[in-house]
């Protein structure tokens, strides 16, 4: 309970104080088979199936991931982030670091308009030992993540 309030307080802050530039770029919910462990806002989600989708907030950067049971597992903020070309089906995008990986950013298909996460503090404590992070491009292809390459 003591998470939850936290985890509210801090999303209004945010949202007082401007700093959520983002927009809705994800507009419908992802269904996604992850084949590993993933990081999303420092907390470790097991492989398994996620469903992504907007929170129900007037906050259009805000973007929840619940389990295979519905039940919400993670809230984090997406701020605007463009591809580089146009994606055609749906990329999950992960920062692979030795044998950990971290939800970096996802766009739909049809849409070169997406969503950035804030990088975790695990993330950038690796990225500080000298680590090299890997940019790793999944596609959604029937709600299973295919590697397209880097």
């Amino acid at each position: 309970m003591k998470k939850s309030i936290l985890m509210i307080m801090s999303l209004a802050m945010l949202i007082a104080a401007g700093t959520i530039s983002a927009s809705a770029q994800i507009t419908d919910r992802l269904v996604a088979n992850i084949p590993f462990d993933f990081t999303v806002r420092d907390k470790i989600l097991p492989a398994g199936k996620y469903f992504i989708k907007p929170l129900d907030t007037y906050d259009e950067g805000a973007f929840e991931m619940q389990n295979a049971q519905g039940k919400k597992v993670s809230v984090f903020l997406g701020e605007n982030a463009t591809a580089a070309t146009m994606p055609e089906k749906t990329e999950l995008i992960f920062n692979r670091i030795g044998d950990r990986y971290f939800l970096s950013e996802i766009f739909e298909g049809g849409n070169n308009l997406g969503i950035e996460l804030e990088k975790s503090h695990a993330e950038k404590r690796l990225e500080k030992t000298g680590l090299v992070s890997e940019r790793q491009i999944f596609i959604l292809n029937q709600q299973n993540l295919v590697r397209a390459g880097n």
